[in-house]
Order: C-alpha cells, then sequence, then structure tokens
C-alpha cells in the first residue's frame, strides 16, 4: 500500500475472485508493527466459479502507517475452489505505455523458446503495446523454429557476439533501426537464467501507467 501510494496515482482499489462453493471473503490489513485489521469482508453463497465476488477497500489516503494487504478465504461449508483473483481500480490511468522488453542469452535455447512461446500464447499481451527483442550472444537460435512458434507477438532476433555489454548498447542506440515502428515508453531486460513471469510483466505494464513521473 505504501509503495502504491508513493509511485502511483492509483486512489482507490478493490479485489475480486473466481470460485466456487460458499464462502466468506475477508480483506486483511497488516503493519509493520503486526497490528491485523479487517477492512472489509462478505460471504459468498453457490458461487459457480464463473462469476466474480467483489470487495471495495478503503481509499489509500485514509492508510496512514506503512502496511500490505492481504486475501483470507475461508470455507462456510464444504470444499472452495479458487480459480482467479486480482486487484482492481476506479483510478483512470495517467498515461498509455509501450513496453519492450529485451532478453539476453546464450546457448539457452529451449528455455528461451519456451517463454517466448508463453507470451506469445497469453491474450493479455496487445501486439500494439508490446515489443520483444532476443539478443542472442551464441547466435544459437533457429530462426525458422522460431518463426513457425511464434504467430502473435512481435518478436525481433539479434546475433551479438558481445550480448552482455556493447551489443545491449548498441541496440538501444539504434533501437529505431530494430523496431521503426514501434515506440516505446518502458524498458525491461533480463538475462536467460532467469524464468520471468509473464505476470511480473503485466503488472509492471499496468502500473507503469499510474505512476506518477514518467523518469
Amino acid at each position: 500500500i505504501d509503495f502504491l501510494k508513493k509511485v502511483t496515482a492509483i486512489g482507490t482499489l478493490g479485489v475480486r475472485v473466481k470460485a466456487k462453493g460458499d464462502f466468506l471473503l475477508r480483506v486483511i490489513e497488516s503493519t509493520v508493527h503486526h497490528k491485523r485489521t479487517v477492512l472489509s469482508e462478505k460471504k459468498f453463497y453457490q458461487q459457480s466459479g464463473l462469476e466474480w465476488a467483489s470487495l471495495t477497500l478503503p481509499p489509500l489516503s485514509e492508510f496512514i502507517a506503512p502496511s500490505r494487504v492481504f486475501l483470507e478465504i475461508r470455507s462456510l461449508e464444504g470444499n472452495v475452489e479458487f480459480f482467479d483473483g486480482e486487484y482492481v481500480t476506479e483510478t483512470p490511468p495517467l498515461r498509455s505505455s509501450k513496453l519492450l522488453v529485451l532478453i539476453r542469452t546464450y546457448k539457452r535455447e529451449e528455455l528461451v523458446l519456451n517463454l517466448l512461446k508463453t507470451l506469445d500464447a497469453d491474450p493479455r499481451f496487445d501486439p500494439d503495446n508490446f515489443c520483444f527483442i532476443v539478443l542472442d550472444g551464441a547466435r544459437t537460435l533457429n530462426s525458422e523454429v522460431l518463426d513457425r512458434s511464434l504467430k502473435r507477438l512481435p518478436f525481433v532476433f539479434i546475433g551479438t557476439e558481445n550480448w552482455a555489454g556493447s551489443g545491449l548498447s548498441k541496440v538501444l542506440v539504434e533501437l529505431e533501426k530494430w523496431v521503426p515502428d514501434f515506440k516505446p515508453t518502458e524498458f525491461m531486460i533480463m538475462d536467460d537464467d532467469i524464468w520471468l513471469d509473464p505476470e511480473s510483466i503485466i503488472r509492471y505494464y499496468i502500473l507503469s501507467q499510474y505512476r506518477k513521473t514518467q523518469d
């Protein structure tokens, strides 16, 4: 909560889940002094798991001490199946964002290809707002395999011998050469030995639209 208040313009926050059964949904605040406060709770009955069960939090301006907020689901009767959950806000974004992700790799073809397939299959990644550049230090990525596997998102593959230093800098300097039709507002750089969860990319992308400053 403290991070959202300092860095973003988000003023309202809610939580919603998809779960099947009868359950109590509760949002709890935990402060740095280990004080726990129930912020909101509600009982839901005969949920099918297809509809959202929602709770609204107090305005972020009412949170004084640094704290964290977490969600608790308790069964009221029988088993409860949890399918999905997310935080939502009614605060409109300050700007539109375009995210460029640079992936540096060296002889990790299978790992990188699996990651790119996962990203390409995720409908949350809009081709107009996301672009991926892969710096192939060993020049071992098979372009034909990649072209057959990746159908939707814009991916650019660059063979470069110095992928850890000047190779990366050169790509950034010559960015318009590699992606002339994509004008990024945000950058993310990752190495191939890090499994970058698509969820973390989406979260960063969303938060970038609410960041108070563009720097």
